[in-house]
């Protein structure tokens, strides 16, 4: 039992778990996860002009098909790429947005009546179209990368564990990023929560930049030694086509006697 415990005391499990926080805490307090819990708030408090439910739902198709292009590109452009992208263009998506509300004095969320303001003569398509811009965005990347991580990071020793506990640490992040939301509007504006949004998805990147190594094509082995202080991994994806022309194999995509069964 001690010397269990004493593998989550070691330098292969913290940097791993910290660095896979940052990511779970940028993927709640980016902006969006309040955004699809107030949508239909946030869209009439703007006036979509097509009305906030049709806004929410083409908001959640837009959330599909960022999933569906990272999924297809991440294997070329790696996690990194893809996750610096997903952080700025969200970022640029809430500045526009802020600005936007600043100028026409949108300080608040309006009470829900559910009665739809499509109809309403200053309906405007800016705000519904980076809102749905940012949702769209942080599926492409940092949405989903906590949970590549994962899977990717922690050393065979610890990572069910430390996959479960980052999990539930996500859950509870995601449940402080939509209570605090309703708060933050009333103290510092709807603006002011969207430009906060827009800070955090700059410096989340620029800490990300530093803490995040590029884990795609790379094998377990390489990844935990990498955390483990033994191996640089380096910011370069690995591709299967450019293996195959140096002749090289990677184990990662060789399947083994576990993953056959």
């Amino acid at each position: 039992m001690v010397q269990k415990l004493e593998l989550f005391t070691k330098k292969n499990f913290f940097w791993p778990f910290c660095v896979v926080m940052l990511a779970f805490f940028l993927s709640q307090f980016s902006g969006t996860t309040p955004l699809q819990i107030y949508a239909v708030r946030i869209f009439s408090s703007f006036h979509a002009p097509i009305g906030e439910y049709y806004a929410t739902v083409a908001m959640g198709v837009a959330e599909v098909l960022g999933c569906v292009l990272s999924t297809c590109l991440v294997h070329y452009t790696g996690k990194r790429v893809m996750n610096f992208f997903s952080l700025l263009s969200c970022g640029a998506c809430f500045l526009i947005v802020a600005t936007f509300a600043y100028l026409n004095n949108i300080n608040h969320l309006e009470k829900f009546s559910g009665v739809s303001h499509s109809q309403s003569s200053g309906s405007s398509w800016i705000p519904l179209i980076f809102l749905i811009a940012a949702a769209f965005c942080t599926h492409t990347g940092i949405k989903l990368l906590p949970w590549m991580l994962i899977g990717e990071v922690f050393s065979n020793e610890t990572r069910a564990t430390a996959s479960g506990f980052a999990a539930a640490v996500s859950y509870i992040f995601g449940f402080i990023s939509i209570k605090v939301f309703l708060s933050l509007v009333e103290t510092i504006t709807l603006p002011g929560t969207l430009w906060m949004y827009c800070a955090i998805c700059v410096v989340g990147t620029i800490a990300l930049y530093f803490a995040l190594p590029e884990t795609e094509g790379k094998t377990l082995f390489e990844i935990t030694e990498h955390f483990a202080g033994n191996h640089e991994l380096g910011n370069k994806v690995t591709r299967i086509k450019d293996m195959k022309k140096n002749g090289e194999v990677n184990q990662a995509y060789v399947p083994n006697e576990e993953t056959r069964l």
